[in-house]
């Protein structure tokens, strides 16, 4: 057995990692010492350095009012003080961190994106890495188990979940399952048997046992599904929006939420004797009205009052909910609120804002902000900075009803169709097409109008969006933003020699059908002009502009009004591009071809 004694006394504020304020004493024998040797303390932010953090995700230990943030842009976690309201040190990570979560009050799983792994922190006396759990490739999520010896990853763009799971023998137990769609937000169920995952861009939910099965699937009528809450074993509420493609992007249409609906949908949830799950509907509600939306509804709690909290990203504000679901009140936090904690030690609800580099602190009972707490000192904002902020804000729509970041989560694509008036015209709505690494896809629009992608953020600006419109210098503020997005990696990269033969098979049909004609490789895989490509709109346009091929594998539509489901359908049912038909060999090769790009 190895085992090992740790006493340690603060000289002043708890939980203060600063090695002056403690004296630490460390027994061990049978091998703890190499253990402790081995661990790699984290690195100390200099609390003077000004820099952007974009904290993302937020925890709160079980039984202490230490309360710790990962901060996206920086790479680093920040231990704050809850009962002080105070930040107590910030610590740079080896990579991206993706979620975190509390394992034990001392014990911190942070999803580190760039080493694809899972790093296990003891928190005190100073923070080190005790531990590297491997997961798939890139994580993007982290969720905890309510009784803490359970937790899950998921890797949004291989489309995994990985359960890991803590072994009687105190081993951590890892089970992939695969869901053929992308991940997003995720939850555990109160009964620590199961697990709620909602689409990262549309709208479907899965629950997975702790084996590894899915017990359930549902699709709902949303998309953006970023908040999930349990207010009790039977009861589950989530957030998302529902973008109505019958509805063009008029002023009148986006101040009455015919365009865009944000809103807490919430489901009864039923156990069978077999352990298989039911999601019943009991109701949707809206929050926001007609002159005061509420963009982008994304954390949710709920308090044991039966009150919700929820986070409204794009106007910056939190909504407190009734039992049933109606707006009450809503008060005004830092800018892009998007989690939320409820501290049990200090009674306060804990606002994570991403933008501002902030918490904001709320009296639930008193309904009042105590504190709004700077995560550090940060720059001046740049123009990426600024085009961020305004991509993300919602009261560039009309009454702050949506965001660019509604139609575009997290700068991709749900794949649904929006009546925005993009080709100057009502009544033909066209699939939403992603953002990522699409810099250089000039040029832009279906019908290829818009010549610079400065035209065409304008454009939205004004007539899909209907606010105030951006000016030249916010234009250019969003583009560089834009620019800063990469494509999504390939969505089945090549693994082995018999595979890359099927692949370079496949891009050899790919030329010798002509498909380089229109989406010309190798780095955007499109061209600067519009095909008639044997399709039709509503209004009778026949040219489209030939959209990027990079992460093609990952639409779930295709075409501009999505007709085809597949790849598969784009050939077999369409025909599409072809100059001669193709044998089942070469078709499985060229669809091999297009999901490697």
């Amino acid at each position: 057995m190895v085992a090992a004694t740790i006493v340690w006394r603060f000289a002043s504020r708890p939980w203060s990692l600063d090695c002056g304020r403690f004296v630490l004493l460390v027994v061990c024998w049978m091998g703890v010492v190499s253990d402790v040797c081995q661990a790699e303390p984290l690195q100390e932010v200099e609390p003077s350095q000004a820099h952007w953090r974009h904290p993302f995700a937020i925890a709160l230990s079980p039984d202490r009012p230490l309360l710790i943030t990962a901060n996206e842009r920086s790479k680093s976690l920040t231990f704050v003080d809850s009962a002080e309201e105070s930040t107590l040190a910030e610590y740079q990570l080896p990579g991206q961190p993706a979620g975190l979560g509390f394992l034990n009050s001392n014990q911190l799983a942070v999803a580190d994106v760039e080493n694809s792994c899972v790093l296990l922190i003891d928190v005190s006396p100073v923070p080190r890495i005790v531990k590297r759990l491997t997961c798939p490739e890139p994580p993007t999520g982290l969720a905890v188990s309510w009784d803490r010896r359970s937790f899950a990853v998921c890797s949004q763009w291989r489309r995994t979940v990985s359960l890991f799971r803590l072994s009687q023998d105190a081993i951590w137990e890892r089970t992939d399952v695969s869901l053929g769609e992308t991940p997003g937000a995720m939850k555990f169920h109160p009964s620590g048997r199961s697990l709620l995952v909602a689409d990262a861009f549309g709208g479907k939910l899965w629950i997975v046992g702790l084996n590894g099965k899915i017990l359930a699937q549902q699709s709902i009528d949303g998309h953006n599904i970023r908040g999930m809450a349990f207010p009790s074993d039977e009861t589950l509420i989530v957030t998302h929006q529902i973008l109505h493609a019958d509805a063009p992007t008029t002023a009148n249409n986006i101040a009455a939420a015919m365009v865009i609906e944000n809103v807490t949908y919430r489901f009864a949830w039923t156990e069978t004797e077999d352990r298989r799950i039911a999601l019943e509907s009991t109701g949707i509600r809206e929050i926001g009205v007609p002159s005061h939306g509420a963009a982008d509804p994304a954390g949710i709690i709920t308090l044991d009052s039966g009150e919700s909290w929820v986070c409204l990203a794009g106007v910056d504000e939190v909504a407190r909910l009734s039992l049933s679901g109606e707006t009450q009140e809503r008060l005004s936090v830092g800018d892009q609120p998007v989690a939320l904690v409820h501290s049990i030690q200090t009674g306060k609800i804990v606002v994570l804002n991403r933008l501002s580099d902030s918490l904001t602190f709320i009296d639930p009972e008193l309904r009042s902000i105590s504190k709004e707490l700077s995560l550090g000192e940060t720059p001046p904002l740049g123009p990426q900075e600024r085009g961020e902020r305004l991509f993300f804000e919602g009261q560039v729509s009309r009454f702050g009803w949506m965001s660019c970041q509604s139609c575009h989560p997290h700068g991709h694509s749900p794949d649904l169709l929006a009546d925005t008036f993009a080709d100057d015209s009502a009544g033909a709505p066209k699939r939403i097409l992603s953002l990522l690494g699409g810099r250089d896809s000039n040029p832009w629009g279906w019908n290829g109008a818009f010549r610079s992608l400065h035209d065409q953020v304008q454009k939205s600006s004004v007539t899909t969006m209907r606010g105030p419109g951006f000016s030249p210098r916010e234009t250019m503020d969003v583009v560089s933003y834009l620019h800063t997005l990469p494509f999504p990696p390939p969505f089945r990269p090549v693994v082995a020699e018999a595979d890359e033969e099927v692949v370079r098979r496949g891009k050899d049909i790919f030329e010798s059908q002509g498909c380089v004609r229109c989406h010309v490789p190798p780095l955007t895989l499109t061209s600067d002009t519009v095909y008639d490509v044997g399709l039709t709109d509503e209004n009778g346009l026949r040219k489209f502009n030939p959209p990027s091929l990079r992460g093609v594998g990952y639409r779930r539509r295709l075409f501009h009004d999505g007709r085809a489901q597949s790849l598969l359908a784009v050939f077999e049912e369409f025909g599409h591009g072809l100059t001669n038909a193709l044998t089942d060999a070469d078709q499985t090769a060229l669809i091999r071809y297009l999901q490697s790009l």
